[in-house]
């Protein structure tokens, strides 16, 4: 019998926005996790690239970036933290954005059905933005 291989190849690019105002103190729940991205059922995903930006005045903050699985949706993992350092938001400067570990040398590997959130450990009224860049795949036979 004739076996075919299943190749993943990438499909699209996807960019996905949150905004974190709560901080979340807790890592056995999602109080206060904001959610970033399902991916579709039945077909992985790599997360290419992850940064978050403060709207204002913001102190020094541990973000957190968490993966639920499709069969436990409300268990979260951490998969990684990041420092954001205090910075000073005003209309004369620029914030450089705090970047997570991730690039595509170094993604984060994603099934199909898995729910992406992230989190700030300080709150701030006005919000973090999260950006974060999916590379979609598609399994198909070769």
């Amino acid at each position: 019998m004739l076996q075919f291989n299943k190749i993943p190849y990438p499909q699209k690019l996807v960019t996905r926005f949150a905004v974190c105002t709560a901080a979340k103190v807790t890592e056995n729940d999602l109080t206060n996790a904001v959610l970033l991205y399902t991916v579709p059922a039945g077909a992985p995903a790599l997360l290419t690239r992850l940064m978050a930006s403060p709207n204002d005045d913001v102190t020094a903050s541990r973000l957190k970036l968490y993966v639920c699985k499709a069969a436990a949706p409300t268990v979260p993992y951490l998969v990684m933290p990041a420092l954001m350092t205090a910075a000073a938001v005003n209309e004369t400067s620029a914030v450089a954005p705090t970047e997570f570990n991730i690039d595509e040398e170094r993604p984060v590997t994603l099934e199909g059905g898995d729910l992406v959130y992230v989190a700030s450990g300080v709150g701030l009224a006005v919000g973090i933005v999260f950006h974060g860049v999916f590379q979609l795949f598609e399994v198909v036979p070769a």
